[in-house]
Formats: structure tokens, sequence, C-alpha cells
């Protein structure tokens, strides 16, 4: 199978000046992603490249089909747009696909898990995943590092660290370490305090798995080593260069 790609084809041709249409019409986001990656209108097959054709349901069917079903002419096997991308395996749908695109790619400052899951709909879970298939697929090889974080963004997340650090010793209870305003405000940051997250658990071991909890919606950290912040850090820093965001 080929690499995941989100687009493939001519991406830059017949992109519609309606974008609102794509974001609520399943139909219409779907011709769009076919659009793209068969431009000839011909489907090929991303198992063995050869020529695909619609699956229609018989005349007299009761059941209508699977719309956007290809079968291949050489292997035979089906298939659909989403073979083969990174919208392959997830149940959301392709309109939904399209708008977080769109968010990711529009906004110049980025957009956080978050957002994209007030704007979708969705779990933040889900929107974090999406996100994280998003992001690989624009660095376009496996394994590279995000880019570099922003020098703004670093300070404030280093401000409000130094402001957490400087009133733990209020309070030694985790709750009241986790709500205290600074840590919540690094939580609001979303997905651009990740990276700064596992570069203080890897310097400085401390109390930031909840706040990755609260971002990623992951939990890497198995029982046994619950409390130990040395174990801790070390299962998020693996989930870290896992995800990409760790070398």
């Amino acid at each position: 199978m080929t690499a995941k790609n989100p687009l493939t084809g001519t991406a830059a041709k017949a992109y519609p000046t309606n974008l609102s249409a794509l974001f609520t019409d399943e139909g219409r986001a779907r011709c769009f992603l076919e659009t793209q990656r068969w431009p000839n209108g011909v489907p090929v097959c991303p198992y063995c490249g050869g020529k695909g054709y619609p699956l229609v349901a018989k005349p007299g069917s009761k059941s209508p089909g699977r719309l956007g079903l290809k079968k291949c002419k050489d292997c035979r096997r089906q298939f659909t747009v989403r073979v083969g991308t990174i919208f392959e395996e997830s149940k959301l749908p392709l309109s939904k696909w399209l708008r977080a695109l769109d968010l990711m790619t529009s906004s110049s400052k980025g957009v956080s898990s978050r957002q994209i899951a007030r704007e979708l709909g969705v779990t933040p879970k889900s929107a974090w995943s999406l996100a994280l298939r998003i992001r690989e697929a624009m660095r376009g090889s496996e394994g590279c590092l995000p880019e570099p974080v922003h020098e703004a963004v670093r300070q404030r997340f280093s401000n409000l660290v130094a402001v957490w650090k400087s009133d733990r010793g209020h309070s030694s209870k985790l709750t009241d370490l986790v709500i205290h305003p600074a840590y919540q405000q690094i939580i609001g940051m979303g997905d651009r305090a990740i990276p700064l997250l596992l570069e203080e658990m890897r310097e400085r071991p401390d109390h930031w798995d909840w706040a990755l909890r609260a971002i990623t919606g992951s939990d890497p950290v198995p029982r046994e080593s619950w409390g130990k912040l040395r174990e801790i850090a070390n299962a998020w820093l693996a989930w870290g260069k896992g995800n990409g965001y760790a070398k």
C-alpha cells in the first residue's frame, strides 16, 4: 500500500470556492476528494495500481449499497477514496476531516486540538488523534520532529512554570497543584505546550502527567509507575518519541 498522504494527485486543481459545502455535505466532500485523487475520473486501486470502477446497487436491490465503494478490475479488491490516506480506518466523516484540514492550514498561529474539538463537535481525544495524523502527513515523512516552538510560546510557558513553582510552597497536595491557575493556563495552551512539557519532564521530572493527559487524551504510564516521577517521565518521553514530539 502506498504511503498515507492527506490528498494525492493534483490537489491544487478543482478546489471549490464554496468550502462550507464540503464541511456540511458528506457526498460533496467525498466527491471532492475523489476528484483530487483521481483527476482523470478513473479510480486507481491502492492495492495493485489497477483500474477500478464504482460498485452500484443491483436493480431491485433493497440495499442502496455503500456510497463511494469501488472495485479493482485486476485484483478484484474493494476500496474507497479513504484507503491509503490519513482518512483510512477513521470513523469520522470526510466532511469533518476537510474542516479540520482547513482549520490547520488557514491559521497562521496554529490551532489547538481543543479548538478543533469545539469546531467539529467531537471529543478532545478524537480531535487530538485527527490533528496528529494531519501534522504527520504535512511533515512529509514519518518520524520528523515538529517545527521549533515559537519564542513567544516558550516564554509564556516558562513564565507560567515559574509562577506555578513559586506558589508550590503553599500546598503539597497534588489536587491543589493541578488546579493552580498557572497550571491550568498551561493546559489551555493545548498542543503547543506538549514539546515544552516533555522538555520539562526530561530535565526536571515533576507533576506534569496531569497536564499531558488533559491535552493529549493519552495515558502511557503503567499502573506500577504511578507516583514515581522519573518512571512517569520516561513513559511520557517514550510516548513523545513515538508520536514525533521528542527525539
